[in-house]
């Protein structure tokens, strides 16, 4: 049974806006999105798209970005898949930048 508490969804100004299923609080919005998915292995890991970049923010840190054309369908652990016109790719991203974050504000759990 999946237990995810939080919501992302792309608004029609191309904002992301993760929400808090359960208090129903807005926790964070980012501009220039056209896509979104959460990461499978890792409930506050997502990945957006937008503009020519993807995006990727652990928890409410800063978001670490890469250059990639198209929409993200999905990520699961260092893997994010873009549809790009009619190719699928598939791009390997690092996860230090969200681990040493976590590691600094000392969130030792949420890294496993």
């Amino acid at each position: 049974m999946d237990s995810r508490t939080k919501l992302a969804v792309v608004d029609e100004r191309n904002t992301l806006l993760v929400y808090d299923v359960v208090t129903k609080e807005l926790l964070y919005q980012e501009p220039k999105a056209n896509s979104v998915a959460w990461n499978t292995s890792c409930e506050d890991m997502l990945c957006y798209s937008g503009e020519g970049m993807l995006s990727i923010k652990a928890n409410n840190f800063s978001t670490h970005q890469q250059r990639q054309q198209g929409f993200v369908v999905g990520f699961t652990g260092s893997k994010i898949f873009c549809l790009d016109f009619f190719a699928m790719t598939c791009v390997d991203v690092p996860q230090s930048a969200p681990m040493i974050q976590y590691l600094e504000r000392k969130l030792y759990k949420c890294i496993f």
